[in-house]
């Protein structure tokens, strides 16, 4: 549940291709994709999206990384928006 937006998780449907460079224990990525929200409580946001970004992981050890992202969403009509994440990731 999101409490900002009053929504349920799991609303959006995104599909994305990503194209990695692995390095020894960095690896570049670039992806990109089309996303549909299929309840939107705001009424004015565009239900269908795209988006694409750039990012970076650092692998500690074999099973864990360190990565951080960010990606430009395009919703068009001025509601296009950017998101930056990082994070711990256990790959298995």
């Amino acid at each position: 549940y999101n409490k900002i937006t009053d929504q349920d998780l799991g609303d959006n449907d995104a599909k994305n291709l990503t194209y990695r460079i692995p390095f020894e224990n960095l690896t570049p990525y670039v992806y990109g994709g089309a996303a549909y929200n299929f309840d939107n409580k705001f009424g004015n946001l565009r239900p269908q999206f795209e988006q694409m970004g750039v990012g970076t992981e650092f692998r500690l050890l074999d099973n864990w990384s360190v990565y951080v992202d960010g990606r430009y969403v395009f919703r068009g009509d001025d509601q296009d928006s950017a998101l930056a994440r990082a994070g711990l990731r256990f790959s298995f």
